[in-house]
């Protein structure tokens, strides 16, 4: 099996993997193309990449899209909503855009609307998911979070981060707080009746079920990994689950790892590369990757030279 890694903050912002070989087969330097969030829209690629939602398609057409302000969007999570359209997570801003067609205005889901002056990037919204009691978005605080920080206090392993419900009645939101108490909540998935997330800062692997009054409560909680910011989830045929290994942001790196959680509990760890945040995991589609890393190759260098040593470009793959 083989699988795309969407990474952010790293020398890469693609790797191919290949789960059988246990290696990298493939990669597309950060100086090319910059990316957070990936998802595939049936004959293209979908990038979340700063200030720009990008749709490279199979045809070579490459679609680029501006999300209005006012904060910059640091965009995060893409995925697509069948029936509805394109979401795309706005970090920077607090909200999640949906867009029936990407040549028209979104649909935004504000959980701070009613509040005065948001600052950029207030509680760090990252991901979302369809359910099928709506969606649901993951958030690292319920506050501006950067104002936490304090002597002795590590706010990201105390439990500060929420899951939010993201609903409208007559255009308001009116989305609630459906679960507390997370640690840098990451890569929301929904998969047989439960919905999956990271608990990043704790390398712990979480599973949430609704009750009765519609909230989410954990059911399931494994710990991964002490070596790394687990984050990005994919659910195998198998029933297993991959997982990625970010690593830590300290002189004591243990580079980027991918981490296969077995349907039994066994836990294998994967080493990918020296250094580099995996964000996504998304199943190689090779119909689609093929042309669209060629077209990456061809994409012409992001920074001037000197500023950074990036990979060389790489040759497209099948």
């Amino acid at each position: 099996m083989k699988f795309l890694l969407s990474c952010v903050n790293s020398l890469v912002s693609f790797v191919g993997y290949d789960l059988a070989a246990r290696q990298a087969f493939w990669y597309c330097p950060a100086d090319r193309l910059r990316a957070c969030g990936a998802a595939y829209d049936g004959d293209g690629l979908l990038i979340a990449s700063d200030n720009t939602l990008i749709r490279m398609g199979a045809d070579g057409s490459i679609i680029r899209v501006s999300p209005p302000g006012p904060h910059d969007n640091l965009l995060h999570s893409v995925h697509c909503l069948e029936g509805i359209g394109v979401g795309l997570m706005d970090t920077g801003n607090s909200r999640l855009l949906v867009y029936g067609d990407l040549n028209s205005p979104p649909i935004s889901f504000e959980p701070l609307e009613g509040w005065e002056n948001i600052p950029a990037d207030a509680i760090h919204m990252n991901d979302f998911v369809r359910t099928p009691r709506g969606i649901v978005a993951s958030c690292f605080n319920y506050r501006p979070y950067r104002t936490v920080a304090a002597p002795g206090r590590v706010w990201q392993k105390m439990g500060y981060g929420l899951l939010l419900s993201l609903e409208k009645d007559d255009k308001r939101n009116v989305g609630r707080v459906l679960a507390g108490g997370l640690s840098c909540p990451h890569s929301l998935v929904w998969h047989e009746d439960r919905l999956y997330c990271c608990a990043s800062a704790t390398g712990d692997f979480l599973g949430f079920a609704y009750n009765a009054h519609g909230l989410l409560v954990e059911e399931e909680r494994i710990h991964i990994t002490d070596d790394h910011f687990l984050r990005g989830a994919l659910p195998l045929d198998d029933g297993s689950w991959l997982l990625g290994g970010s690593h830590i942001r300290t002189d004591q790196s243990t580079g980027m790892a991918l981490y296969h959680l077995h349907k039994n509990g066994g836990i294998e760890a994967l080493h990918v590369a020296a250094a580099g945040e995996i964000y996504d995991i998304l199943p190689w589609n090779g119909a689609v990757m093929g042309p669209v890393s060629a077209a990456m190759r061809q994409l012409p260098p992001l920074f001037a030279d000197g500023e950074q040593a990036f990979p060389p470009v790489c040759d497209p793959v099948a």
